[in-house]
């Protein structure tokens, strides 16, 4: 099964000086020069595209590519503004290339800083606009966002609730036991179709994480979207700095090749990917690598021979969460997926 992936990487964010941003954070250029080290790696079905001296635009076009995603206008620091609008120049040249290809059905925006902690603020010390928000509402009429991230993306989840008189868009958000709280819980039952937590504890394996992902996509398959958007985070594999789990570069491709046979289970338009926590460089090497060709349908660049099984603990406390999953799809998002969810 062979795809075209086309790669947005805008390496002009490289020489920004992000505030609040932790300065030894992998750069774009590191994943642009990822692909180039495995040996034997075919990359005629992956395509680069390097942005480079973009022109800035002025506060009217950020103010109204702001309020696309925004219910409430724009509000800055005098100090942040200069910062601001050469950040989002730079995005949005990426988002405009992105929204006139045509051709490409799996398109990677490599993005710095997070997205997943979008706000109309810094004080979440990261951007305040949410790239994944704002192409799922212009991409399509029924859009839908998967975050796979060791952290809960709250940025996400927050301008969802905000579009929620406007455009519904359905999240769910593969994370980590440890980033949630009950509140998140208590939205899925007011808010059905909203925002869906998919979490599973610290120390997880693969065959936790495939459990996981399996149930994700059954639901993706359920709702069937015309686009669907991937905030990706890298700080789920192993040797990741900040990670909590042990999963394995072996995930990663056998992730990237299910969301490659979306296409063929319904009539699935679009996949656009981008790529958000990773505190390391092997994470970028080994683990982004091994994704981009597994939904590029090639070979797999890495393997790691280490045990994909969890043990007893975290199965009991996995088994439990994804009960609770289960459950609140069943009672509130009123549905039956076409199987029984795996047991573990």
């Amino acid at each position: 099964m062979n795809n075209i992936v086309k790669i947005v990487a805008p390496l002009d964010i490289d020489s920004l000086e992000i505030p609040y941003i932790v300065k030894n954070r992998p750069k774009i250029e590191d994943y642009v020069n990822a692909l180039d080290k495995p040996v034997n790696f075919k990359k005629e079905n992956i395509k680069i595209l390097k942005l480079t001296n973009v022109n800035d635009i002025d506060d009217k076009v950020i103010r109204e590519i702001y309020t696309e995603v925004h219910s409430e206008d724009l509000y800055l620091h005098v100090r942040s503004r200069p910062f601001f609008r050469r950040l989002m120049s730079i995005t949005y040249n990426a988002l405009r290339d992105i929204l006139e290809d045509s051709e490409s059905k799996v398109i990677v925006l490599i993005y710095q800083p997070p997205d997943l902690w979008a706000g109309r603020t810094f004080l979440r010390k990261c951007s305040i606009f949410s790239v994944s928000t704002y192409l799922a509402k212009k991409m399509s009429n029924k859009p839908m966002i998967l975050c796979i991230d060791v952290h809960f993306c709250y940025g996400i989840y927050d301008i969802v609730m905000e579009l929620r008189d406007i455009m519904k868009i359905p999240t769910i958000a593969l994370c980590s036991l440890s980033d949630l709280d009950t509140r998140i819980f208590r939205r899925v039952k007011k808010e059905p179709w909203s925002v869906l937590p998919i979490p599973i504890p610290p120390g997880s394996r693969d065959d936790i994480a495939d459990l996981a992902l399996d149930l994700a996509l059954r639901l993706v398959e359920k709702y069937s979207p015309e686009v669907l958007v991937l905030p990706l985070g890298l700080d789920m594999y192993k040797e990741d700095l900040i990670g909590e789990f042990m999963i394995s570069v072996d995930f990663y491709y056998d992730m990237g090749y299910r969301l490659l046979s979306l296409f063929e289970n319904f009539s699935l338009k679009k996949i656009v990917v981008i790529t958000e926590c990773a505190s390391s460089k092997a994470s970028i090497e080994k683990a982004f690598t091994n994704f981009i060709a597994g939904i590029a349908g090639v070979e797999k660049p890495f393997h790691e021979t280490t045990s994909r099984e969890s043990s007893d603990t975290i199965l009991s406390i996995a088994k439990e969460s994804l009960s609770k999953v289960r459950k609140l799809v069943s009672k509130f998002w009123r549905i039956r997926l076409r199987k029984p969810s795996p047991k573990i």
